[in-house]
C-alpha cells in the first residue's frame, strides 16, 4: 500500500483500492449466483428466482467485462450449452433410465448432463418453459431430444411446449418433426394412448429408415425408426405401458404405417 502511495498519491491509491474490492465483490456475486443457477437447474425451482438470478449474473458480468480491472473471469454465458456433470445433486452414470434408451445410444455418458436432457429427464417443466423463453443456444438437435426424452418418461406438460406451442416459442426444428420425436418418445416407451394421440395430430406421416434401407437411404438412422423403436420397447417390457393387450401398439403402428412382414424381421 505504502509503495501504490508513493506511487501515485494517497487518493488515488485509495480510488484504486475501492475498484478492486468492487471487482472482487462482483466476482464473488457472479460465482455464487453460477452455483445457485446449476443447482436450481440440477434440483428443480421456480421460473421467476432463477429468471432474478439469470438477470443478477447478466448485469454483473456486463459491468465487469466492461470495467478496467485485470481479474480473470472464468465466468461464462448462461445459456443451453451448460453441463451439469459437475452437479453433486445429479447422478446419472450408472442404471439411469438413459442408458437403455435408443435415442442415446450414440452419445456419451456426458451427454446425459446436457442442460436440456436433464430438465426433461426430470419432468421440470416450469424451467424448461424458462429456457425456451429466455435461453440461447438451443439447436435442433437439443430440441428433439428434448421432445423424444420427455414423451419417452411421459412429461405430457413438456411435450405440449414442443408439440402445441405457445406463440412466445421460436423453434430451430419443423412441426412434423417435433411431432415425430414425440411419436418415438412415445413408441419407445410403450404409451399407446400419448402414440395415437401424436400420430392423429401429425399432419404428414414420416417415411421410417427402415423402409428406406431397401433402397440403401438413411444407414445407420435405425435410431429415428418408430418400428425399432417399438419393437426395442418390447424387448425391454412385457406389455403396453397403458393396455393390457399384448402388442396392440405394434398392431397400431403396423396398420397406420404400413410396415411389412419383411421389414419387421429386418428391425428386430
Amino acid at each position: 500500500h505504502h509503495i501504490l502511495e508513493s506511487a501515485l498519491g494517497r487518493e488515488r491509491a485509495q480510488e484504486i483500492r475501492a475498484a478492486s474490492v468492487h471487482d472482487d465483490a462482483l466476482v464473488q456475486i457472479a460465482s455464487v449466483s453460477v452455483e445457485t443457477i446449476f443447482d436450481m437447474f440440477a434440483k428443480g425451482g421456480n421460473e421467476g428466482e432463477l429468471g432474478e438470478l439469470v438477470n443478477l449474473h447478466s448485469s454483473v458480468v456486463k459491468t465487469l467485462m466492461g470495467a478496467a480491472c485485470n481479474c480473470e473471469l472464468s465466468l461464462r454465458s448462461i445459456d443451453m450449452e451448460l453441463n451439469l456433470h459437475r452437479s453433486p445433486h445429479l447422478s446419472y452414470d450408472d442404471d439411469h433410465p438413459l442408458e437403455k434408451h435408443l435415442g442415446f445410444a450414440n452419445k456419451s455418458r456426458y451427454d446425459r448432463y446436457q442442460l436440456n436432457v436433464v430438465l426433461t429427464t426430470e419432468g421440470y417443466a416450469e424451467l424448461t418453459r424458462f429456457c425456451l423463453n429466455n435461453m440461447g443456444g438451443w439447436t435442433v438437435e437439443m430440441e428433439l431430444d428434448s421432445i423424444r426424452i420427455a414423451s419417452y418418461f411421459g412429461h405430457t406438460e413438456i411435450v405440449d411446449m414442443f408439440v402445441y406451442p405457445e406463440r412466445s416459442f421460436s423453434f430451430l426444428s419443423g412441426i412434423n418433426d417435433r411431432r415425430n420425436a414425440a411419436i418415438l418418445g412415445a413408441g419407445e416407451s410403450l404409451r399407446y394412448s400419448d402414440l395415437v394421440a401424436h400420430v392423429n395430430n401429425m399432419h404428414e406421416i414420416h417415411t421410417d429408415p427402415v423402409q428406406m434401407e431397401a433402397i440403401g437411404v438413411a444407414k445407420g438412422a435405425m435410431t429415428k425408426s418408430l418400428l425399432v423403436a417399438v419393437l426395442y420397447g418390447y424387448a425391454r417390457e412385457r406389455t403396453d405401458h397403458d393396455s393390457k393387450t399384448e402388442f396392440k401398439m405394434l398392431r397400431f403402428i403396423a396398420d397406420n404405417f404400413g410396415y411389412t412382414h419383411d421389414e419387421m424381421l429386418y428391425s428386430m
